[in-house]
């Protein structure tokens, strides 16, 4: 009740451009980029292809369609494959039409060619980079609060060197998908100690750092 009048609870809700269900399964947020704006992009995009020379295509097709595939893809990790196959649907499409391959063609060589990874593995890398940001100073305080980098010490009869791992705390929390959390999901991915590892002693993200988490993928 506020002034008298009663505020209803909605089902969901739409934030910073995301739509937002109670339980955070984001199924409308994905059908509304799958089934709405981004296939509207492609469907505008197809019908003049023709007109458009290659880099133009590609640059149409970068900001219309990927954009929208990549924009805060981070709140999608762990979500269900068959709702990440939707996104994933989206983007063979318009790497097909950018392409000019049929549909029979096998998808991977036509991404590697694009230098497109696919969804899940866009998910992973926003994670990997939003977390190697945080672990050299670049992100916001709150992010390194949650987080922190440790020295594992080498395992005995092996060559493997001292690494890094990412701490996270662990919530006494009752709640499906907590290992959504960032700071969940920053330390269980298998690629952060390496990630660490190799780029710690780069604090720019657009040399060395960027190359190392790009190049796992």
């Amino acid at each position: 009740m506020l002034a008298n009048s009663t505020i209803g609870i909605k089902a969901k809700a739409k934030n910073l451009g995301i739509v937002m269900d109670k339980t955070l399964s984001f199924n409308d947020h994905i059908n509304e980029i799958s089934k709405k704006k981004a296939s509207f992009a492609i469907r505008s995009i197809g019908h003049n292809r023709r007109y458009i020379p290659y880099q133009g295509l590609k640059m149409l097709v970068n900001s219309l369609v990927i954009s929208r595939l990549d924009y805060c893809d981070s709140v999608l990790y762990g979500i269900p494959k068959y709702e990440r196959d939707k996104l994933q649907r989206i983007q063979n499409i318009a790497a097909r039409m950018l392409t000019g391959t049929r549909t029979a063609d096998h998808i991977s060589p036509i991404l590697k060619n694009l230098h497109w990874l696919p969804i899940e593995a866009r998910i992973n890398f926003r994670i990997l980079l939003i977390t190697y940001k945080t672990l050299n100073g670049q992100s916001t305080s709150y992010l390194e609060s949650i987080i922190q980098a440790v020295l594992v010490p080498p395992i005995k009869n092996t060559e493997i060197i001292n690494s890094f791992t990412v701490m996270y705390p662990i919530y006494q929390i009752q709640f499906l998908r907590w290992t959504r959390f960032f700071s969940s999901c920053a330390g269980i991915m298998e690629l952060n100690s390496r990630v660490y590892q190799k780029s710690r002693n780069s604090r720019s993200i657009s040399t060395s750092g960027f190359a190392e988490i790009s190049r796992f993928f």
